[in-house]
């Protein structure tokens, strides 16, 4: 009998010219980053902002955290907890601009821009991003100062724009299908088998879906409050089952299974898309976290334009704004940051 693996990812039930031929990767090698005054605990999402690497960390009671990559020191901040400046379970984290940057709290359903300055941390009001119809989202976008895209297990949508007061605007797409059956599966079942993340370039005018489970890569360009699909590759589609009842809902993964995109990053220029391709039950087996250790970069086109092989398996990446490095977490065993030079 095959196993089945019931996975949560939510905490509820619910320039450099990269150019290459086709078939090819190329090497690169790592270099450690030697943190002098403390240690990672267990980070999640990682970004660049102004010669800072910024981050989520899921372990401790800090959530947040930053490097000063010019003196290589860790400084903690973002408690967690329920109160004012307070996080619950931040999710995922967006680069907004030199300085600021945004982060979903995926159980307080809210997002809030952060600013770090002269290592001042200042926050702004968090916005809520859920009501009556759209109670949760996997991932939201700071599009504008008053538009938000969300995306998630939607009645019959796969994205929402919403407004700084939590108004739907408009909503469209579904979540993606392999045929006819489960096209009949209702959106926010089949949303489950689809989680993923959304990843912006620096203009926020440009998104990108990818997948967690097989191999489902999106390409969106944003018109108002809307998305024009500009490039769709759906090579392998999941496999799972449907548990549905009043107590909630799931969609239990078939360990045979495998995992997709594990991390991404982009800019105006390129995609970096961190792969896997490794199957769900081996994960389980080795009992270790979703790594990997393939890099495929691609143009806001859709066109494939460069493969990198990592000399380590990472888990989170970020690049650079000038395509030159790439930040990674790597466990080695223990967490630790590490660059390789594009």
């Amino acid at each position: 009998m095959r196993n089945v693996y019931l996975v949560l990812i939510l905490c509820c039930l619910v320039s450099c010219n990269h150019k290459t031929e086709e078939g090819k990767s190329l090497m690169v090698t790592h270099e450690s980053i030697q943190l002098k005054n403390d240690y990672l605990g267990k980070p999640g999402p990682i970004i660049e902002l102004d010669k800072k690497i910024v981050g989520i960390d899921y372990a401790l009671d800090s959530c947040l955290f930053y490097i000063d990559m010019e003196t290589d020191s860790l400084y903690r901040f973002g408690p967690r907890g329920v109160g004012p400046d307070e996080f619950i379970y931040p999710h995922t984290i967006q680069h907004l601009d030199k300085n600021r940057f945004g982060i979903f709290d995926l159980q307080a359903r809210k997002y809030t821009q952060i600013q770090i300055k002269n290592h001042q941390i200042h926050m702004e009001t968090p916005i809520a991003v859920a009501n009556d119809k759209i109670s949760m989202s996997f991932d939201v976008k700071q599009i504008s100062d008053n538009s938000y895209l969300g995306m998630g297990p939607y009645p019959k949508e796969m994205f929402v724009f919403m407004d700084s007061l939590s108004n739907t605007k408009s909503s469209f797409f579904e979540f993606p299908y392999k045929d006819s059956s489960e096209k009949a599966l209702k959106n926010h079942l089949r949303a489950m088998a689809y989680q993923g993340r959304l990843v912006l370039n620096t203009d926020r005018d440009r998104v990108a879906f990818t997948s967690i489970w097989g191999e489902i890569f999106h390409i969106y360009k944003v018109e108002k409050d809307s998305l024009v699909l500009l490039n769709k590759s759906e090579k392998v589609y999941p496999k799972y089952t449907i548990e549905d009842s009043q107590d909630g809902y799931s969609a239990p993964m078939y360990g045979s299974n495998i995992v997709g995109y594990i991390s991404s990053t982009a800019n105006n220029q390129y995609i970096y898309l961190l792969y896997s391709g490794t199957k769900l039950e081996d994960y389980a087996k080795a009992q270790k976290e979703f790594d990997a250790s393939t890099i495929h970069v691609f143009n806001w086109e859709g066109e494939k334009v460069q493969t990198f092989t990592l000399d380590i398996p990472c888990t989170n990446i970020c690049i650079s704004s000038d395509n030159q490095v790439l930040w990674a977490i790597a466990n080695d065993p223990d967490p630790e940051l590490v660059k390789f030079i594009l």
